[in-house]
């Protein structure tokens, strides 16, 4: 057992017993060596050597709490280590937003129509085709004539395999049923246009009636058409001149 734990009782009532008046009497009081050895004894246990510095009584900053030794100087309270400050929350990514779409169809297409040019036989010739009747002095006999033999005779040329039909209009002058040329001094000198030598049916333009059928057979096909023409007989001879009618000549398809 530590020997201060039992010095310090009996010191506190070696105390008390020379503090009051009750303990005067020498008879009464123990041998003055006992008390000299008890006194002596617990100063040689509470006398501290220099090579013990923690026990070192009145220190500066000694600390007595409940439980230590007096003079004992406890070592500084462990640092408390700082609270973790818990980092920002991280924002959540921005959830891509789905690009909206629209469904549809592109329809594509190309039309090839059938095609067909209207010339003359001579390429190399600019303006249209010719009917020519000639020259004469009087029409006192019918006169007849086609493009076959004029050098700018009608030719067409059209995509193959197209089924069309070929019209002829009425001309610039047609009156009372019958196409004219005019010439100067507004006179006019009657004609038609027909699809043979034979036929007594003027070309026109209605269709499966009084138009010429045609159908080619190779690509770009050009196919010459002979127009027939006549100058019905007349018995009084017109003045002279040069007359003159333009016909529009169409493609039906």
């Amino acid at each position: 057992m530590n020997k201060t734990k039992i010095i310090i009782p009996i010191l506190t009532a070696a105390a008390i017993g020379w503090s009051g008046a009750a303990y005067a009497d020498p008879a009464e009081s123990p041998p003055l060596p006992v008390v000299k050895g008890v006194i002596k004894g617990y100063v040689d246990d509470v006398k501290l050597k220099p090579q013990d510095p923690e026990k070192k009584l009145d220190k500066p900053g000694a600390i007595n709490k409940p439980g230590a030794i007096k003079g004992t100087v406890l070592p500084p309270p462990a640092p408390v280590p700082p609270v973790p400050v818990p980092p920002a929350p991280v924002p959540p990514a921005p959830v891509p937003t789905k690009a909206s779409t629209t469904a549809g169809n592109l329809d594509v297409q190309i039309t090839i129509s059938n095609d067909c040019i209207v010339s003359n036989v001579d390429s190399a010739k600019a303006g249209n085709a010719m009917l020519n009747f000639g020259e004469k002095a009087t029409l006192e006999k019918l006169i007849e004539a086609n493009t076959s033999t004029n050098v700018s005779a009608v030719q067409i040329t059209c995509s193959k395999g197209t089924t069309y039909n070929i019209g002829l209009g009425k001309g610039l002058y047609y009156d009372n049923g019958s196409r004219r040329m005019a010439g100067g001094g507004g006179a006019y000198i009657p004609y038609d246009l027909y699809r043979s030598a034979s036929d007594t049916i003027p070309w026109g333009t209605e269709k499966g009636k009084d138009t010429l059928a045609v159908t080619t057979t190779t690509e770009d096909e050009t196919q010459p058409i002979t127009i027939y023409g006549k100058v019905p007989t007349m018995a009084t001879k017109p003045a002279a001149g040069l007359y003159k009618d333009t016909v529009a000549i169409s493609v039906v398809f």
